[in-house]
C-alpha cells in the first residue's frame, strides 16, 4: 500500500484523476472507481494504467458496466488477467457486497440457517458478527440486530 500511495504522490501533477482514485478508492489491493461518463472513466483507466505501470503493477481482474472500459490484452497470456470472466458471471464481489455489472446494482447476500437445531442467542449472534460491511451500506440492518441481541 505505501508503494501505491507513494505513486500517488509522485504522479499528482501529470495524472491528477489517477493520483486522487489511487488515494481515495483503493481498498487492499482493489481498485473501485468510476466516471460520470465513459470518457471520464476511460481518461481515468488509462491514467491508472500509466501511473501503476511506472510502478510494476499491472492491473488485472477488470469488471465494468460497460465493455469499452476494459482493456484489451496487451500480451499474450494476458487474455485471463484483464476481464473477469463477463460471459459466464453478471455479478463480482465487491467489499462485501455482490455487484452485477449488467444491471450496475449493489445487493447484500445473507445465508440462513435452515437446519431444524434449537436457535439460540450464540447462533443468532453469530449469524451477525459474520455480516462484512466495510462502507457501511447494511450497517442501520447490523446495528439494529446487535440492538435486538442486547435486549435478550
Amino acid at each position: 500500500m505505501r508503494c501505491v500511495r507513494q505513486l500517488a504522490t509522485d504522479s499528482a501533477e501529470n495524472f491528477p484523476l489517477a493520483s486522487e482514485t489511487l488515494e481515495r478508492d483503493v481498498y487492499m489491493d482493489d481498485v473501485l472507481s468510476g466516471g460520470s461518463t465513459i470518457q471520464d472513466a476511460l481518461k481515468l483507466r488509462d491514467e491508472l494504467i500509466e501511473v501503476l505501470n511506472g510502478g510494476g503493477f499491472k492491473l488485472s481482474k477488470w469488471a465494468s458496466n460497460d465493455s469499452r472500459l476494459i482493456p484489451l490484452p496487451l500480451e499474450q497470456g494476458d487474455e485471463d488477467r484483464n476481464a473477469i470472466e463477463q460471459d459466464k458471471a453478471d455479478t463480482s464481489k465487491v467489499l462485501g457486497l455482490i455487484w452485477n455489472f449488467r444491471e450496475d446494482t449493489l445487493y447484500f447476500r445473507v445465508s440462513v440457517r435452515t437446519s431444524h437445531s434449537k436457535i439460540t442467542k450464540r447462533s443468532i449472534l453469530s449469524s451477525v458478527a459474520k455480516l462484512f460491511d466495510p462502507i457501511g451500506i447494511v450497517s442501520p440492518v447490523i446495528v439494529k440486530a446487535k440492538l435486538i441481541m442486547k435486549e435478550l
